[in-house]
């Protein structure tokens, strides 16, 4: 249309768009259809037909002249005050850039000048590029925030491929030795999960449990054979130790590949899991609750939420729940169960805010099934309950709550009105 009326302000987003959608496929074909926009215009709409330019002669491979393109565009942009220009083509040139500090330095510039501009789609990308340059939870939480914010404006093709990059990056990041307490116990061991007849004993299972909650802080040896063996002193109690310790050496590094001291480090006095030679589920997840919070307080709400979610995904069961009454697992487990709680309330009311008020009574019963005394998460599923519509199971829930807060000479709050 815009060349039969020779439109040229029409033209050359069109021929602009089309190459960038056609790159992928037929990368020489959209090189001519940009350059066909770049000759087309030389004011209003060069700048955007130059980043065209730029992205689709990345995808040819020619790194040097799209380096060039996004230096040309830039210069352009802060010209002519077009900030939208200026901040695609920071991202062009963080494409290009070997450098990775000077990379990430270029890509958050830009995404500031999207937050700036109120673009979400351009702060999507910038943080899905981000994410691709960085490591860790943090790294995985800002493609998944990436994700939901297209999703939210209806790019679902660019959700799908940020989805896949962080299941790409969660699934990379698993450690050769792998702990999970959480929910239960349970060790992987290069992919594998180790059986439990390979611990040959309770005991020694019983002893690297110790020490794995414990968090690498060392536990005096007279303290575990005090545990393991109440009663118990002297050297045959310190040769029964030894052994439970080879048995676990023998679990954690059944090639005999690293030194004795690799996983655990015993000296006379003392013993201690070495927390670096292992991803533990509930170290992962106290992290993540902590950084995900300081996110949130920092005024990154979309990541930190994204984060919070991630963490409650590994929040599958109380720590140890095989062993309910084991003394020397109530610190962690009360502190894992507290951060749990917390960061579910937080994801509740989020969910309440966005209209989904479903899945927020989904997550204040879960938290109850935790914590039945929680007053919180009773009226904040029973204020759920009711504005999602189900009004039966909302005053059958209260009714809960109020026997509930009988139960602990607690006065009852009256029923919620909204």
């Amino acid at each position: 249309m815009a060349d039969r009326r020779a439109d040229i302000q029409g033209l050359v987003p069109a021929l602009s768009g089309l190459a960038m959608n056609r790159v992928d496929d037929d990368p020489l074909g959209a090189l001519e259809l940009a350059r066909r926009a770049t000759d087309s215009d030389k004011a209003v709409a060069h700048p955007k037909a130059l980043l065209a330019l730029g992205w689709v002669t990345l995808a040819t491979g020619a790194k040097d002249s799209a380096a060039e393109l996004a230096v040309r565009v830039a210069e352009m942009a802060r010209s002519r005050r077009d900030r939208p220009a200026l901040a695609e083509a920071l991202e062009l040139a963080a494409a290009v850039e070997p450098d990775p500090g000077q990379r990430i330095r270029l890509l958050h510039e830009a995404r500031s000048l999207w937050a700036e501009l109120r673009s979400p789609l351009g702060r999507a990308r910038a943080d899905l590029a981000i994410a691709e340059n960085t490591s860790g939870s943090e790294a995985v939480a800002l493609a998944e925030s990436a994700a939901m914010a297209l999703d939210r404006i209806g790019a679902r093709r660019a959700s799908g491929r940020a989805r896949s990059v962080a299941a790409a990056m969660r699934s990379g990041g698993d450690a050769e030795l792998s702990v999970q307490v959480l929910g239960g116990f349970a060790v992987t061991h290069r992919g594998t999960a180790v059986p439990s007849s390979v611990w040959q004993s309770k005991v020694a299972r019983d002893l690297f449990k110790m020490l794995v909650v414990n968090r690498g802080r060392p536990i005096p040896r007279e303290v575990l054979i005090d545990r393991l063996w109440p009663g118990e002193t002297g050297e045959k109690a310190n040769n029964r130790l030894s052994v439970a310790l080879s048995t676990i050496r023998s679990v954690v590094d059944p090639d005999r590949v690293y030194p004795a001291d690799h996983v655990i480090v015993a000296d006379r006095d003392s013993v201690a899991f070495d927390l670096a030679t292992a991803s533990v589920d509930v170290e992962r997840f106290l992290a993540d609750v902590d950084r995900g919070r300081a996110l949130v307080r920092q005024g990154h709400r979309d990541q930190g939420l994204a984060l919070l979610r991630l963490a409650e995904t590994l929040y599958v069961g109380d720590l140890l729940e095989e062993q309910p009454y084991a003394d020397w697992a109530v610190a962690l487990r009360e502190e894992a169960l507290t951060s749990y709680l917390s960061i579910a309330a937080v994801l509740a009311e989020a969910d309440s805010e966005a209209g989904d008020h479903e899945a927020a009574a989904s997550r204040f019963l879960r938290m109850l099934e935790r914590d039945p005394y929680n007053e919180h998460a009773h009226l904040g599923a029973v204020r759920a309950l009711r504005s999602a519509g189900h009004h039966g199971p909302a005053q059958r829930l209260y009714r809960n709550y109020v026997a509930k807060m009988a139960e602990i000479d607690i006065e009852p709050a009256t029923f919620p009105a909204s």
